[in-house]
């Protein structure tokens, strides 16, 4: 849960869409960063006057955390910078449409409007906006996270690196 995450800004975007939406939740997975303190993340989720659909769970490895992707309906990454996140891969991977800021290697990933959408990083209005754009179009959740799950297999899973390295290898012995 470190700043750099953006979890400060989309904390603030889901108090936001709680006060207006009564079936929407809230789940902030990850460990501590060095930036916030864990008392002072605990304080803010307590806080909250949505403290009962918007949670922090920590952090969570192998299986659990194959369970949590799972069970969420969007995946949310509001990172103020990153290189290529591998979260954003295993939202792929579980099929999952995405909202993410446009930094890094993420569009080169997820497609905007296609396979999920992407937003301003740092811009908590730009980051609601794009929220509230995802829910209002949750008929499209499947036919986005289906593309997301078939770009994965072809362009991101093991079978994809290895055939990219065959041919590399392939190419260098002709």
């Amino acid at each position: 849960m470190d700043e750099q995450k953006g979890w400060l800004e989309m904390f603030s975007v889901a108090e936001k869409i709680c006060s207006t939406s009564e079936d929407v939740e809230f789940y902030f997975y990850g460990g501590v960063g060095v930036s916030t303190p864990i008392k002072i993340i605990e304080e803010k989720f307590k806080a909250s006057q949505f403290s009962d659909r918007i949670k922090w769970l920590g952090a969570v490895y192998e299986e659990d955390k194959n369970m949590a992707y799972k069970s969420m309906d969007l995946f949310c990454m509001p990172s103020h910078t990153e290189a290529f996140p591998l979260s954003i891969l295993e939202a792929m991977m579980h099929s999952l449409p995405i909202v993410a800021t446009d930094v890094g290697a993420v569009s080169d990933a997820v497609e905007n409007g296609k396979g999920g959408w992407l937003c301003s990083p740092r811009d908590e209005e730009s980051l609601l906006r794009t929220v509230q754009l995802a829910l209002e179009s949750q008929d499209n959740w499947a036919a986005m996270g289906a593309l997301n799950r078939l770009k994965f297999s072809e362009c991101f899973s093991l079978d994809a690196f290895k055939e990219s390295w065959q041919k590399v290898i392939h190419d260098l012995m002709k």
